[in-house]
């Protein structure tokens, strides 16, 4: 164990029981909130932040725990419409196959976005984000999320017309 992860162990013990607090006042549930908890030092052990103080790991369980709240809140949202889709539809083979290939394009056209853009996209058009949360919770000015959000639009559009024109 290197001296770092020593410090960041030491900080979960001390930690964890008020940032689990935070994350279940957040998302109430005890469950996600242990996620949140681990999420947090999932990330300080790779490195993806520095432990600059008690302060960003109260922000980044605050954080997490909203973003798993959002997402929640949207699995629950779509769930009744997915359930009636389904009820109501069995698609033939050929129709799901063409789905599925239609989904891999998708997710090959999202991959292929600079990361950051991906994610402002995914904030606002999943999640719900306001441009100025993403902004703030990017670390970015509200003028760059604007930029990413009108790049990923064009480039979903190009991948919508390219594949209607099939």
């Amino acid at each position: 164990m290197n001296l770092s992860s020593i410090l960041v162990s030491e900080l979960y013990v001390r930690e964890r029981g008020r940032l689990g607090r935070i994350g279940t006042a957040i998302t109430a549930d005890a469950r996600e909130a242990e996620d949140v908890v681990q999420d947090v030092f999932v990330r300080l052990l790779a490195g993806a932040v520095e432990p600059r103080g008690e302060g960003l790991l109260v922000r980044m369980a605050r954080n997490l725990a909203i973003d798993r709240l959002r997402r929640r809140r949207h699995r629950e949202a779509a769930r009744p419409a997915v359930a009636a889709a389904s009820a109501t539809e069995t698609p033939d083979p050929e129709a799901a196959l063409a789905a599925r290939e239609e989904l891999r394009g998708l997710v090959k056209m999202l991959t292929s976005m600079p990361e950051r853009r991906r994610r402002t996209f995914l904030m606002s058009r999943l999640d719900g984000m306001p441009q100025a949360e993403i902004a703030r919770d990017l670390g970015v000015s509200l003028s760059t999320v604007e930029k990413d959000l009108r790049a990923a639009l064009d480039i979903c559009l190009a991948w919508k017309r390219e594949h209607e024109g099939r």
